[in-house]
């Protein structure tokens, strides 16, 4: 088993990378974005624009209707009874009552979100929450709420570099690489990939590797076992928006001809005779059909 930060990296990369494509399919699921019904090729492009309507926001309304439903309460030190006033300051400068919330929010949409806790500078503590889509920890099957090494990815457009932290028990490394593709809107599709460099030295710490894992019921997202009925209920509201929008632009065309202009010889405004309306009735000359 890898020990060290740098066995650890290359092997908490690829768990990241391969990770990914699921976590950012239910991430759809909560942002108005979930996959559109299939289609052919020709039509897609076309087409896309009018699906989008037909998406219900379904996996969101999942998640928020328990995530607002899990508020902190306080917080205690040890066996004490009442809130500690270090603590209360801890959660203010943190903003944790933003920070808690979302990685809830994130656990309950991906499965996992994670809480680090560590020291900034001048030696006060810095809590946050971190993403699936930045950050794995590998975990001991007998505990899952023991991380046993974490690896947290980010981008800084300033520096031109990307960023990772590795934890191992005891100590945290700082790694950096270039960036490749600035331009991208997923930067960590390829955590694996790479020349990542050691920034520094190892920084050393006492106790467990400081990220908890949070992790919903069963590590499936609240709505995962459900995406095939969202799916259903999306393509049932598109095959209706279809079936309103064909009846309602349907063109429709005369055969047998019917004449150009009246007995004494004015032109017929037949667009303005047969403007269709709902209820409209039409008399049509003998021998004349619609289709």
């Amino acid at each position: 088993m890898a020990r060290t930060a740098d066995e650890w990296l290359p092997i908490l990369a690829k768990r990241l990378d391969d990770r990914r494509p699921r976590v950012d399919q239910l991430r759809s699921y909560v942002n108005g974005d979930a996959p559109l019904p299939e289609m052919g090729k020709n039509v897609r492009a076309s087409w896309e624009k009018f699906q989008r309507k037909a998406r219900a926001n379904l996996g969101e309304l999942c998640v928020e209707s328990r995530a607002n439903r899990m508020v902190p309460s306080g917080t205690q030190v040890g066996d004490a009874d009442q809130d500690d006033d270090r603590v209360r300051a801890i959660w203010r400068r943190n903003r944790l009552n933003v920070t808690i919330p979302d990685a809830i929010r994130d656990a309950l949409t991906a499965s996992t979100s994670y809480v680090v806790v560590g020291r900034d500078d001048s030696g006060r503590a810095v809590v946050t929450g971190e993403s699936p889509e930045f950050m794995y920890a590998a975990t001991d099957p007998l505990q899952p709420w023991v991380s046993r090494a974490a690896l947290k990815v980010w981008r800084d457009m300033d520096d031109a570099l990307d960023y990772a932290y590795v934890w191992v028990p005891g100590v945290r490394q700082k790694y950096a690489r270039p960036v490749t593709n600035p331009d991208s809107q997923r930067p960590f599709d390829r955590a694996q990939d790479g020349n990542w460099s050691a920034v520094g030295v190892e920084e050393a710490f006492t106790g467990p590797i400081p990220v908890f894992v949070l992790e919903n019921h069963n590590g499936t997202g609240e709505f995962e076992g459900d995406t095939d009925l969202i799916d259903r209920i999306n393509l049932g509201i598109l095959q209706r928006l279809v079936m309103v929008a064909m009846q309602a632009f349907r063109q429709r065309a005369l055969k047998n001809g019917l004449p150009p202009a009246a007995e004494e010889g004015n032109p017929i405004d037949y667009a303005a005779i047969f403007e269709p309306a709902p209820g409209a009735l039409w008399d049509l000359p003998e021998g004349v059909e619609i289709w």
